[in-house]
């Protein structure tokens, strides 16, 4: 797996003014980072730059999101003279290794995609909580077959890949080999599979048996619920009820965005709605939850 570089990429900030000064000063403002372009990397970068001389920022770090996202028009980037950049290349590797150098980071949301490039290969973080995000680039590639200790400690995963589609990259030996720890899991599938198909994957899941949870959210599409005569949901609702409370079924696969919001501001998360009704009803024929008329 190829190494993170350790040059610092080119810094194109305009201005270093009070406000940097200000958010230095702010551990709330480090509780919670995202990094989604490499504008946002290169400003950050500065940042902390800017406090080599006092206890780096970096230390109140709790909750960090790396991926790259595309976005439209402008944002407060540009008011730190920043250009809009997008793709999250090797060299703003740099921005984010004084954050993962203090291993402070609780919540940890990452594309895997960065991670095969080498991204937090040398990291100390060893998260209690992991999103592996989906990549926003679908000529991207990636695979689950390596070892990385930053995982070792991590008892709580949630993907956002569908859970079918990861399947043929994971190892058939153990499919979550990359999450030794793992007690709490959860993962979607298309509403849309084959409802044998999906019972079949499950009850695979199933037979590992650190997993004390596993919650499988069907999806329809993000904030949509399945309608109840979905069978993928029927037979895999019928299923819980021989796990002896091991796995719940949602009708609905809420965004990333959404179940991120939850943890960084600590509301309700995905393991604490397990059996609301707003999360396990499905639909009836008429687009009301069942149960809810």
């Amino acid at each position: 797996m190829p190494r993170a570089s350790r040059q610092a990429p080119p810094v194109n900030i305009a201005r270093r003014d009070e406000r940097l000064e200000e958010a230095l000063e702010v551990p709330a403002n480090w509780r919670t980072i995202s990094i989604t372009n490499a504008a946002q990397a290169l400003s950050l970068f500065s940042v902390l730059e800017f406090s080599e001389d006092v206890p780096s920022p970096a230390t109140y770090t709790r909750n960090l999101w790396v991926r790259t996202e595309y976005v439209q028009g402008g944002n407060i980037l540009e008011d730190l003279g920043v250009g809009i950049a997008y793709k999250l290349l090797q060299p703003c590797t740099v921005a984010v290794e004084d954050i993962v150098a203090h291993g402070n980071v609780q919540n940890f949301a990452v594309d895997p995609v960065l991670l095969n490039e080498g991204w937090f290969v040398e990291s100390r973080i060893r998260p209690g909580q992991v999103l592996l995000l989906e990549n926003e680039c679908p000529s991207e590639t990636f695979n689950f077959a390596y070892e990385t200790s930053m995982f070792n400690r991590t008892t709580h995963v949630i993907l956002e890949h569908r859970w079918e589609q990861l399947v043929p990259i994971l190892p058939p030996e153990d499919p979550l080999q990359m999450f030794p720890a793992v007690k709490y899991l959860c993962i979607r599938v298309s509403a849309m599979l084959n409802h044998l198909k999906a019972l079949q994957l499950i009850d695979q899941l199933l037979g590992c048996k650190k997993l004390e949870r596993l919650i499988v959210c069907v999806d329809s599409g993000e904030d949509r619920h399945c309608v109840k005569q979905n069978l993928v949901w029927q037979f895999l609702n019928h299923r819980a009820h021989f796990s002896e409370h091991r796995l719940a079924v949602h009708s609905i696969a809420r965004s990333m965005k959404h179940e991120w919001e939850a943890i960084v501001t600590e509301g309700r998360t995905i393991w604490d709605r397990v059996g609301d009704k707003e999360e396990t009803q499905p639909m009836d024929e008429r687009g009301g939850l069942q149960g809810y008329l």
